[in-house]
């Protein structure tokens, strides 16, 4: 059986943390061990904060967390469908993030078993991932 959650915040930083919750949530209900969850949260700050903001001069309108979980693993998509930009009042946001967002890619793809980052042609956003539940086996 599969359990999934989608769910859409204002492009935020403060929203991020619940999001977190809500997947970790869904990794424990399906027996992902203490570490596998602490990687997944980990991972998915990381991925929020780079379609949230990274690289940009504001925080995008709105994105979303889809994420649905197995026994066997969790595939966890953090994305945006408008590119619309909104200033974060005038303060300067982001500004390492061409630096940090390549450790940002290398943290996603060192604790997470599959990582893709992918920009449709209007310039979305779209970061899959998923981890392998390591107590299920697999």
């Amino acid at each position: 059986m599969k359990d999934s959650i989608e769910i859409s915040v204002p492009g935020r930083p403060e929203y991020m943390p619940a999001l977190k919750v809500a997947v970790a949530t869904l990794a424990e209900s399906a027996g992902f061990s203490d570490d596998d969850i602490e990687d997944i949260n980990v991972s998915m700050l990381e991925a929020c904060k780079s379609i949230v903001c990274h690289g940009d001069i504001g925080f995008c309108k709105e994105f979303t967390v889809n994420a649905s979980c197995s026994k066997e693993k969790i595939e966890i998509k953090v994305f945006t469908s408008d590119k619309t930009r909104v200033p974060n009042n005038g303060k300067r946001i982001c500004m390492e993030c061409p630096k940090e967002g390549d450790l940002g890619e290398f943290v996603l793809k060192s604790l997470m078993d599959s990582v893709d980052i992918n920009k449709d042609e209007e310039g979305n956003g779209c970061i899959t991932m998923v981890k392998k539940n390591g107590r299920s086996g697999v």
